[in-house]
Order: C-alpha cells, then sequence, then structure tokens
C-alpha cells in the first residue's frame, strides 16, 4: 500500500493530462480506501485493547471536508447522489486536533449516506456549537435521502460488528465497524454521536467533536472588497445544492439571484441585462433537466447583451466530460469546479473566472498548503542516511526527500547502515526501519546510541507498526519518533524538521553556483526545474550521465550481437529517463525510439526464425542506434566542459563520492564484499530477491570490470538461471569488491 500510494503521488507530479490525471487520482483514492478497510480492523484492535491515541496538529477544515469530497464525490456521482457541503465562512477553519480521525469519522458517515441511498443527496452541514478562548465545540451533520431505520435498528447501530438486520448486509455488505470507531473517536474528542432517522425517508447522523484554535491563527478569507456588490446568478435544479451556493456568494458580499433551471436562468440574464443591471457571474449547474448547463450557456452568449457575464460551471460529475461538451457545442467559459463546493474552493473558482488574482492568491494558499511548505523549506540541504530494505520504499523515499532538497544515502539493513556510518559521521540524521534482515533497526539504533560520537543523532523510526506499544519500543532503544508506512508525506516532513536541523547556510554569495557554459543538446532549464532548482544537484546528475553513458554504445551492440535482447531494451530505457531528467531532449526522443524498435523486434522474432527476418530487424536496431549516437555524442562531448569538481558536492550522496569510497575506503571494500556474499547466498538459494540485490550491487559499482561481471550475472538471474549467475559470480577473485 506504501508503494501504490507513493508511487500515484509521484506519478501525479508529472506532465499528464486530464484523463491521465483523473485515473492517477481515482488509482490513489481507491487504494487510499482499500487502506482505511485495513486500518478499520487496526483500529477497532487498538481501541479494544485501550491503545487508540489522538494527535494535536494543527490543521485546515477545509482541507479535510475537501479530501472527504474527493473521496466520497466520486461513489456518489457513480449513483446519481449530489454531496453538498454547507459550511459557513464563520467557522474557524485553523484548527487544533487530529485531522485523520475527523476525516475517519466523516468518511465513514458519508460512506454510509451514499451505500444506503439510491436518489437525492447527501448532505454535510458543520456548525458552531460552542466556542472559547482557546477551543470551539463543532457540530457535523451528515443528512441522506436513504432508506432510513427504525428505533429498533437504531439501537444496533454503534455495537461492533452489528448491522441494522442481517439483510442489510446481505444486500450493502460491511463489517459493522464503522459507527463503533467512530463512537469512541467522537468521545476521545470530547463529543458524541447520534442519528435521527425515518425509515424510508432518511436518516441524519450528528456528532460533536472540540478543537485547539491555534495560537494567532487567521482565516484565509481575506479582503473581499473586490467581490462587494458584484452580481451573480446561482443555477441550480437542486434546491438545496442552490441554497447552499447562494448563501457561500453571499457571504463573500455579492449581489446574488437565483434559477431553478436553463430557461430562467437565461430569462434573468436578459432582463438584468435590459435594466441596466446585467450580471458579472453565472454560476451554472451543469446536468439539470430540460436544458442543461452547456445548452443555457450556448442560449446566454447568443444573447444580444451589452455586457456578456462570465460562465463559471458547477458538477457532481466529472468536470472533463463538461469541458468535452462545451468544446464540442463552441461554448467558451470560464473555469468548472466539482461540487461539493466548500467557501475557499468556491472562492478561488469565482475569482479565478473574474480574473481577480489576489484573491484567488489568497484562497490558494490555505493553511495547510503553508504548514506543509515550512518544514520542506526548513529542512533543504539536510544529509540523512536512509535504512530500508525493501527497494520500492527505498526508491520512493529517495526520491521525496531528494524532492524536497534533502542528500539522501542508503543502506539495506542495519549491519551496512553502521559500516557506513564508521568511516562517514556527517549525517544530520537516520531514517530507520525497524524490521530488516541482517541486523533490524532496533539493534543498529542501540549501536548507535553506544557510539559517543553518534549519540546525539537524530534516529527515526519508519514502520508499518502503529501501535501506542510500538511507538514506545522505538522510544526504548533511543529512537526520537517515529514515522508510519504507508507514508503521508506531509505527516513524514512535519516529523523531520521537528528533529533534523540542515549545516548552516553559506553566505549568498558564496552559495551561488557558477553560471553553466553553453553545453549542446541539453535544455538546461527544464534540466534545473527536475532537480527544484539545485544547481548543485544539477551538475551532479550531468557528470554521473557522462560517466555512465560513454560505454552505452558498447554496452547496447554487446547486448543486442549477443541475442540479449531484454538487456539491450532496458539500456535504451535507462537512458530515455536519464536523459530526460538532465534536459537532453533530442537524446530522450532518440532513446524512447531505439527501445520501441527493440520491443517490437523481440516481439518479431519470437514469431519467426527466418534469416531474413532477423537481418531486417538488425537494420532498423542500426538505423535507430544511429539517429541516437548522432543525439548522445554531442551531449557527451559538451559534458567534458564541466571540471570534474564541478560535478562533486562535499557532503553530497551520490553515486560517484560512493564509488569513490569503493575504489579507495577499506571499509566500503568490505561492505561491498558483503553484499557480493549475500547476492551468492541467495543466487544458492534460488531465491528470486537475488536480482533485487543484484540490481542495487550493480548500481553501487557502476562502470567498472567488477560491475560489468556483475551485470552478467544479472542477466543470468533474470532468466532465472540462478547457477549460471552465481557461476559468474564465483570468478570474481577474492576482495576484488
Amino acid at each position: 500500500m506504501n508503494v501504490i500510494i507513493g508511487m500515484t503521488r509521484l506519478l501525479q507530479q508529472t506532465d499528464l493530462d486530464r484523463r491521465q490525471g483523473n485515473y492517477a487520482a481515482k488509482v490513489r483514492t481507491s487504494a487510499e480506501n482499500l487502506l482505511g478497510i485495513i486500518n478499520d480492523i487496526l483500529d477497532f484492535s487498538k481501541i479494544e485493547s485501550g491503545r487508540l491515541i489522538m494527535e494535536a496538529t494543527d490543521f485546515s477544515l477545509d482541507n479535510v471536508l475537501c479530501y472527504v469530497g474527493d473521496l466520497i464525490g466520486m461513489r456518489a456521482g457513480v449513483k446519481g447522489l449530489e454531496l453538498l457541503f454547507d459550511h459557513s465562512i464563520d467557522s474557524p477553519d485553523s484548527l487544533l486536533g487530529d485531522p485523520l480521525r475527523l476525516s475517519q469519522v466523516l468518511i465513514n458517515l458519508c460512506d454510509n449516506a451514499v451505500k444506503f441511498s439510491d436518489q437525492g443527496e447527501v448532505v454535510v452541514k458543520v456548525e458552531i456549537l460552542d466556542v472559547g478562548v482557546d477551543s470551539v465545540m463543532l457540530h457535523f451533520l451528515v443528512r441522506d435521502t436513504g432508506i432510513g431505520l427504525s428505533e429498533e435498528q437504531i439501537g444496533l447501530l454503534f455495537q461492533p460488528f452489528s448491522q441494522a438486520d442481517s439483510s442489510v448486509t446481505r444486500k450493502y455488505g460491511g463489517t459493522g465497524l464503522g459507527l463503533a470507531i467512530s463512537r469512541n473517536i467522537a468521545e476521545m474528542m470530547g463529543g458524541s454521536i447520534w442519528v435521527d432517522s425515518v425509515p424510508n425517508v432518511g436518516s441524519t447522523f450528528h456528532f460533536s467533536a472540540r478543537f485547539g484554535l491555534p495560537y494567532g491563527a487567521a482565516n484565509p478569507m481575506l479582503c473581499l472588497e473586490e467581490l462587494r456588490g458584484v452580481r451573480v446568478l446561482v443555477v441550480d435544479d437542486n434546491s438545496t445544492a442552490r441554497e447552499i451556493t447562494v448563501a457561500m456568494t453571499r457571504s463573500f458580499g455579492m449581489e446574488v439571484d437565483k434559477a431553478s433551471d436553463g430557461e430562467q436562468a437565461v430569462r434573468a440574464v436578459r432582463q438584468a441585462d435590459a435594466a441596466g443591471h446585467p450580471y458579472a457571474l453565472v454560476l451554472m449547474d451543469w446536468r439539470m433537466p430540460l436544458m442543461n448547463g452547456v445548452e443555457a450557456g450556448l442560449e446566454i452568449r447568443a444573447l444580444p447583451l451589452q455586457a456578456q457575464p462570465r460562465l463559471l460551471m458547477l458538477t457532481a460529475f466529472g468536470a472533463d466530460d463538461i469541458w468535452l461538451d462545451a468544446e464540442r457545442d463552441g461554448l467558451v467559459f470560464h473555469g468548472a469546479i466539482a461540487k461539493p463546493t466548500t467557501p475557499y474552493s468556491l472562492l478561488k473558482a469565482i475569482a479565478a473566472a473574474l480574473d481577480h488574482l489576489q484573491i484567488q492568491s489568497q484562497a490558494s494558499r490555505s493553511e495547510a498548503e503553508r504548514q506543509s511548505a515550512e518544514p520542506i523549506t526548513a529542512l533543504t540541504g539536510a544529509r540523512v542516511l536512509l535504512v530500508e530494505d525493501n527497494a520500492m520504499n527505498q526508491e520512493l523515499a529517495c526520491e521525496l526527500l531528494s524532492q524536497a532538497g534533502l542528500v539522501v544515502e542508503t543502506a539495506c539493513n542495519g549491519q551496512e547502515a553502521l559500516d557506513l556510518l564508521a568511516h562517514d559521521r556527517r549525517f544530520d540524521g537516520v531514517l530507520m526501519d525497524c524490521q530488516m534482515p541482517v541486523m533490524d533497526g532496533y539493534t543498529a539504533t542501540r549501536a548507535i546510541k553506544a557510539d559517543s560520537a553518534l549519540a546525539s543523532m537524530p534516529v527515526i523510526a519508519m514502520t508499518a507498526n502503529a501501535m501506542e506499544g510500538d511507538l514506545e519500543k522505538v522510544l526504548a532503544v533511543g529512537m526520537v519518533d517515529h514515522i508510519v508506512k504507508p507514508l503521508d508525506v506531509e505527516a513524514m516532513f512535519r516529523t523531520l524538521a521537528r528533529w533534523i536541523q540542515p549545516p548552516a547556510a553559506s553566505p549568498p554569495d558564496a552559495a551561488r553556483a557558477p553560471e553553466f557554459p553553453l553545453l549542446p543538446g541539453l535544455d538546461q532549464r527544464a534540466g534545473m526545474t527536475s532537480t527544484m532548482g539545485n544547481a548543485q544537484l544539477y551538475r551532479r546528475l550531468l557528470r554521473r550521465f557522462a560517466d555512465e553513458q560513454q560505454t552505452f554504445e558498447a554496452q547496447f551492440r554487446a547486448a543486442w550481437q549477443g541475442g540479449d535482447v531484454s538487456t539491450a531494451t532496458r539500456l535504451a530505457h535507462t537512458l530515455k529517463g536519464t536523459a530526460g531528467t538532465i534536459g537532453a531532449r533530442g537524446v530522450q526522443q532518440a532513446a524512447a525510439t531505439l527501445e520501441a524498435v527493440c520491443s517490437e523486434q523481440s516481439e518479431l522474432s519470437e514469431q519467426s526464425e527466418q534469416s531474413e527476418q532477423a537481418d531486417a530487424e538488425s537494420a532498423q536496431v542500426e538505423d535507430a542506434l544511429q539517429v541516437l549516437l548522432a543525439q548522445l555524442r554531442p551531449v557527451l562531448a559538451g559534458l567534458e566542459a564541466l571540471e570534474p569538481g564541478e560535478g562533486s558536492c562535499e557532503g553530497s550522496g551520490s553515486v560517484d563520492r560512493s564509488r569513490a569510497r569503493v575504489e579507495q575506503d577499506p571499509a566500503a571494500l568490505a561492505l561491498q564484499q558483503k553484499r557480493l556474499e549475500h547476492c551468492c547466498s541467495l543466487l544458492a538459494a534460488s531465491d528470486a530477491q537475488a536480482r533485487e540485490a543484484l540490481e542495487d550491487l550493480a548500481e553501487q559499482l557502476g562502470p567498472s570490470a567488477l560491475g560489468d561481471q556483475v551485470r552478467r550475472a544479472l542477466h543470468c538471474a533474470r532468466r532465472f538461471d540462478f547457477d549460471a549467475a552465481l557461476a559468474a559470480l564465483n570468478t570474481v577473485p577474492a576482495g576484488s569488491a
């Protein structure tokens, strides 16, 4: 789950079109939903053992509601239901409490409301019950138009593993844990939970909870003077949605009229313009009977008006479909916003539609966004050691930390971490997995704390275990805190910022990186973007690219001519990715073509063994290779303009520096020897994990005689020929690692 959610998050940070972004968002939402089921079981175990604990952290109520809307809105839309938020801007947005537990209760209640409703709407309302100097009691209501409940059924609701009756379980599924957990969470938040319901009419679930008010927290709804008096028409056939939207827009200081269908909207726009009081904006629901929002928008565009209003579309369904409908019909509108809207999301959309950039900027910088940016800024430049045996988890954490400007080195188990720290103590902190082979994180941490030179270095646990007893065990061995898997990225950076401090920054003039020379074949702006503007990191990537790709042609030809099509394809694929990272666009495109040709020829070869076919395949691959080399050679030649010193950085975690240690440092040589022996033991046991271990070792060794030998073993292991792979490694002279 950690890898699925984390990798999807990284995917969403790449350049995706609207449809791809929508798919990625749904994958992430579904994965988080599945994780919720797992967490329900764990939470119930914690409740029974008295170990469920509440966090006290600053959070944005608006962000919690948006998260609930993202998760539940898709399910509601599939059933034709409208999910609506009735949230006044008078309610405080910045709160102190446990946002994850609040989200958990709201999601449980909303999920049930959607599950048991076949038509109508689900409304989430937030009210203030009581407000003090430093705390506020909020009342949350979740109202549905579903099957309803009798008094007898209500009496069974909040019992664990219990549904209203057996027919509910058969028809709707579920374990009956959600409401029992929600009741305990509400009570731990200083509130309670109850329900009002009428059979065949619907239900309203209530719960109250007390939250702290952070000192000095400001409401992000700042200056709205630009919107005061602006005339707006709200069009929606759903009366509840219409009244909620009207109330929100009026709270911005706007003058609001309303219409219940498209025909009324067209008449209202015509009459207002004729009376000399035209609308500046029309908030138009998309799906309405008789005339939908797109059709009404076209009618308005065709009117001979003195002043055409801006159009902003509201929808409980996919925004992509709106754009397709509107583009097909030739309608130009000024934005689309998905229901359920919150005051801040609606304000941001209105400001964008009216080109009020100041308000748009204020609305987009929510409290949670500011809070998440501050820890990342504070950590920039910190040097950390990541100790993690799972290759996918290691890759994910490295990517997230590196993107935030941290310098990361890795170890695959506790013993490797100790070996590394024995000769390199210049780390600002250690992220330690707890369950690892060879030596676990607890044992390694005890050893670190027993070393007087390392005792002050903060060690933070990374663990999938989140029970209170596990946290006690973490603290008992000397770790200062823990980060729970799957990774909550914002929470991870907040935890790191509490304990890790990067070295003091150099004065601005000293820190400024020298200008790059003009390098052929490189889009340096794109390359700097990939490193978030870190010039030193970009230089290291350039040097690493030059070192690794000097032998590309020889390696590719050896693989292809030796019949190892998979390795040849992988080499092209790797070059494509690394070229894109440094901004070598021509190389990237040519490598992608070569990769595609190799893949295609591999498929054709499986279908035909004729010599004429083989000759044609080789000719196509050779042509694609020559095109690639024509792009690659000037780039490699240009990178020679970078002095070796420019491409390295003292204290970096780069592979180049790791290789230098391999070649010069006895401790590092011993570490590589242990890794080589570990690979041999896995191969001898025919363990499929040998492939990952060999891949890691080959990456560590880089272009070298030993590295080539390890890569030959890796080639055999990928074909599951473990005996041949072991034989390849057994020819390595003792001590050569």
